[in-house]
């Protein structure tokens, strides 16, 4: 709770990006959702391409 508090104080504009690939995963989405954040799913392959 304390980390998106954190993330929110930082800018307006806030877009999170997470790897759903396990259990806590699911749950800080869950979290994000219940406190009306913005969440984009970018599939594995393209994450690794956008690091480059």
């Amino acid at each position: 709770m304390a980390l998106i508090g954190d993330v929110l104080a930082q800018g307006d504009d806030v877009v999170w990006a997470v790897d759903v690939a396990d259990d806590m995963g699911a749950l800080f989405v869950t979290l994000l959702l219940n406190h009306g954040q913005r969440i984009v799913c970018i599939p594995e392959a393209n994450s690794l391409r956008a690091l480059r």
